[in-house]
């Protein structure tokens, strides 16, 4: 079939950044307050080290030095895990740097340098996927550049110096204590010093009894002859010839500037990947930017350049290149934001993080939970595992050949104790776990949200079986999650605590956060966050719960107190929180308050960079977030499939998944937080939601956004009232025959001032059509038993004469030619195609009435039409070949 297209009226031109520019917009001092728990620093995308300030929790502008290996927004640290750090000192008795913090200056904090001054010693740092290096100049007569070995937050257990020679040090470490779980993993690292120094071993015991950081390592001295020192130091979890290999392939040879340039590209490499449009404003730009940067700290890179990596929870040294194997999974942060940006928009990455989590779970018989350097942590209750699992098969990143491998692991992880599932022998004998332990009166932590988590996690291992065809496993699968239900009290409509007889712990209160821990630690039987707010956390139930709770009325009753509660704000601290503001989505004629909750989070939560992050980051969750609420687009989990809309902040973004896969994302209408129409590929689709499989065709989302609050329906709701436009004219549409009342269509002018045209579209009727409109018009949707005006389309327009006004709504889709407008009969004598990134692809000086768009790549085009009395017009089509 061909299309057609009259190219008529004008657009906004939309062109993307420099890609030169982008990774400089990065400010690594976002999110590194209280709340975000991220570090100041420098990193490759995806690196094992970073360069980052060491900071004293308590005393966020105070520093002991430059660390080697970091991790961000766990909530337990400031986000420099210490282990090894380099520090200048004015003095030559090393006593005094391991003992006193001093205040520090930066210079810069950006994604390639981090430049900060401290005892009046400048410090440069960069880092490469193995290496930090690290440049001190301006160093005093005295002074000394210091290799703390061991000294953190969470402190080296063991420190072994190997080989050491005038100009470098080889040496081992036993680390890992985290959040006071004592699990370890040895790193290997090679020191070298250049600029002429003289090294030295000082066994510390002195020092380290009165270290308050507890270090337990050597120091390892090197006095300068001259004021610029520059230390290197590369890292293996595997040996340290690996080690040594890392340091050789990738950094040896090379000057400070050289490495910072590659890790320059590095960066904007990948930005290039996620472009906004260059009419963003600055401080925006850096956003997404900064916040895209912490979101690709981790996971971590965790093998060497030959492929060797060490197995979960082991010692044991694998090699294998068909994959690179990564660490650092937060699987609570990441099931909910990191998911469904890897998943969709990341997918090289994804593809490698599915495969390391099945690898995991095979060589430990377990399903990871948190993992620090690829050892098993455990920090967390619940099991969120089975919803990345669940996610993988679904939408064909794992292959059924590794799913397999898989399914035995999580059937037994589900059915016994495991430190995953902590007390799961207690879910298995009463369905619930309970608040008393049963040999004594101490309170089990948590105990309604394991319930609910571990039943929620059942609920996706169903998928996930279902999806091999097992479908036996996933019935007892779904029985096993219906025990949520256990815990749900149907005459206060809460999850609530039960005790081992089944009573029922009275005195709830919906919104208390002094629980099971203390103050601000979430609420009795729950774990950062309230009963209202877990309420609404297991995704896949929420049609039951608006039947036990009496309809969805009730269900927005239950969720409205959490934004207008002055006892406590709403604020994106956790992951708990997340999905909460777009519930409205879900509730019928609610969809603008979901809009107007997001945009405020946007403005209000993520203004700038300079803001600290509203909670704990989790490896780049809460950052992720940040990104999700400026694109307009939200990940629900594998349980509804879809990614839900809201009024993206920029005029366009461009993502490239992978070669010749783009999508791109534009903005139009009457810039404002509410979403009147979306369009994918030309076509018109719900406003609140696009399905997971047709985002991942999709070219080009195109969200039409208004100024003005619009109560719509959803899919959870009645059917959808649309507006589609021809040269003719335009045509609404029912888009369900479900309705008992007659549906009046109004036609007002723009301003609102004037009534063009009404009909009735009465019961049985699925359409009605107005032709021949010739002036700008704004189309109204209005129920007869609905005072609720409805924008089906935010703006018709079209030309009078020779005035030519705009047509911000995706056009019919163009295939082989287009049709050129006249004006007076007059055919255009020029035509010039520009596309998304501004680059002009097809121009003609030839007077035409048709052209040929054959040669065009599918996407959205911005054309220009020159006249020979000097007219112009402009518009935007979209080429689907």
């Amino acid at each position: 079939m061909q299309f057609f297209f009259c190219i008529a009226v004008g657009v906004v031109f939309i062109a993307h950044a420099a890609i030169g520019q982008r990774a400089q917009t990065v400010d690594t001092r976002f999110g590194t307050g209280p709340s975000g728990q991220c570090h100041i620093g420098t990193s490759a995308p995806f690196g094992l080290t970073n360069a980052a300030v060491f900071r004293f929790k308590d005393e966020l502008d105070r520093t002991l030095g430059i660390t080697l290996l970091n991790i961000q927004g766990t909530g337990c640290n400031q986000g420099a895990m210490g282990h090894c750090m380099v520090r200048g000192l004015r003095i030559s008795d090393p006593r005094f740097g391991a003992v006193r913090s001093v205040p520090f200056t930066t210079i810069h904090a950006k994604a390639d340098l981090l430049s900060l001054t401290y005892d009046g010693i400048l410090h440069d740092a960069t880092a490469t996927r193995y290496s930090v290096i690290h440049r001190l100049t301006r160093i005093p007569p005295g002074g000394e550049v210091v290799l703390d070995l061991g000294t953190g937050y969470t402190s080296a257990e063991t420190v072994d110096i190997v080989e050491r020679t005038d100009s470098s040090v080889a040496f081992s470490m036993s680390i890992g204590s985290f959040c006071g779980h004592q699990r370890y993993r040895r790193i290997y690292c090679v020191a070298t010093f250049q600029g002429g120094a003289a090294l030295r071993i000082a066994d510390d015991t002195s020092i380290r009894s009165s270290v308050p950081l507890s270090g337990r390592g050597f120091l390892v001295t090197s006095v300068p002859t001259a004021d610029t020192i520059q230390v290197r130091i590369t890292m293996s979890l595997t040996s340290l010839q690996n080690a040594r290999i890392n340091d050789s392939v990738t950094v040896a040879g090379r000057s400070f500037d050289d490495l910072r340039q590659q890790t320059l590209a590095d960066w904007n490499s990948m930005f290039e990947r996620y472009s906004v449009a260059s009419t963003a404003s600055p401080e925006r730009k850096a956003l997404w930017y900064s916040a895209l940067y912490r979101a690709m700290q981790h996971p971590s890179l965790a093998e060497d350049v030959s492929g060797d990596h060490v197995r979960y929870s082991s010692s044991v040294v694998d090699r294998d290149t068909t994959y690179e194997r990564t660490i650092g999974h937060d699987i609570w942060g990441f099931f909910q934001t990191n998911l469904g940006f890897f998943s969709m928009f990341q997918q090289d990455m994804w593809k490698n993080i599915c495969r390391t989590l099945v690898e995991m779970s095979v060589e430990h018989n377990d399903t990871p939970q948190f993992d620090y350097l690829g050892v098993q942590k455990y920090i967390m209750g619940g099991d969120p595992f089975p919803f990345i699992a669940a996610d993988a098969i679904l939408n064909g990143t794992m292959d059924k050949e590794q799913a397999r491998r898989l399914l035995p692991i999580l059937e037994h992880t589900s059915r016994r104790t495991t430190d995953v599932r902590t007390f799961g022998w207690l879910m298995e004998e009463l369905g619930y776990i309970p608040m008393d332990r049963p040999d004594g009166d101490q309170r089990i932590y948590n105990s309604v949200a394991n319930t609910i988590e571990y039943a929620t996690a059942d609920a996706a291992n169903a998928l996930f079986a279902e999806a091999l065809e097992e479908y036996v496993l996933a019935d007892a699968f779904r029985q096993r999650a219906a025990r949520i239900w256990n815990v749900f009290d149907s005459e206060s409509g809460w999850f609530r605590e039960r005790r081992r007889n089944g009573d029922t712990v009275p005195g709830l209160d919906p919104d208390s956060y002094n629980g099971d821990i203390g103050p601000n630690s979430g609420g009795p039987g729950f774990k950062e966050g309230s009963a209202r707010e877990f309420l609404f956390w297991p995704q896949q139930l929420r049609h039951h719960l608006v039947s036990r709770l009496g309809g969805w009325d009730a269900y927005a009753k239950k969720i409205d107190p959490l934004f207008i509660n002055p006892r406590r704000p709403y604020i994106v601290h956790n992951q708990i929180q997340m999905h909460l503001p777009f519930q409205y989505l879900y509730i019928p004629d609610s969809a603008h308050v979901a809009h107007r909750l997001i945009r405020q989070i946007a403005e209000e939560q993520f203004p700038n960079v300079t803001k600290d992050l509203p909670g704990n980051d989790d490896l780049g969750s809460t950052a992720l977030y940040g990104v999700f609420v400026m694109m307009g687009l939200y990940p629900t989990t594998a349980f509804d499939g879809t990614w839900l809309v809201t009024a993206p902040l920029f005029d366009s973004i461009r993502i490239v998944r992978k070669q010749y896969d783009t999508l791109d994302i534009i903005r139009s209408g009457i810039e404002g937080p509410y979403v009147a129409a979306v369009f994918v590929d030309g076509r018109q689709v719900a406003t609140t939601h696009i399905d997971d499989h047709v985002l991942r065709s999709a070219r080009i989302v195109q969200i039409v956004t208004s100024d003005v609050a619009v109560p719509q329906r959803t899919r959870w709701n009645r059917g959808d009232v649309r507006a589609q436009w021809d040269p003719q004219g335009v045509t609404i549409e029912v888009a369900d025959d479900r309705r008992t009342s007659p549906l009046e269509v109004r036609i007002e002018n723009a301003q609102r001032t004037a009534q063009l045209a009404v009909d009735t579209i009465h019961d049985g009727e699925r359409s009605i059509r107005f032709s021949n409109m010739d002036t700008v018009v704004r189309f109204t949707i209005r129920d007869l038993d609905d005072p609720a005006a409805r924008i089906a389309a935010v703006r018709y327009s079209a030309s009078r004469g020779n005035t030519i006004v705009s047509v911000p709504i995706t056009p019919i889709p163009a295939r082989e030619y287009v049709v050129l407008a006249d004006i007076n009969g007059e055919f255009p004598s020029r035509v010039e195609f520009t596309d998304v990134l501004g680059r002009s692809t097809v121009l003609t000086n030839q007077t035409m009435s048709t052209m040929s768009i054959a040669s065009l790549h599918p996407g959205v085009y911005f054309v220009r039409l020159d006249y020979p009395l000097g007219q112009t017009m402009q518009t935007r089509i979209l080429v689907v070949h």
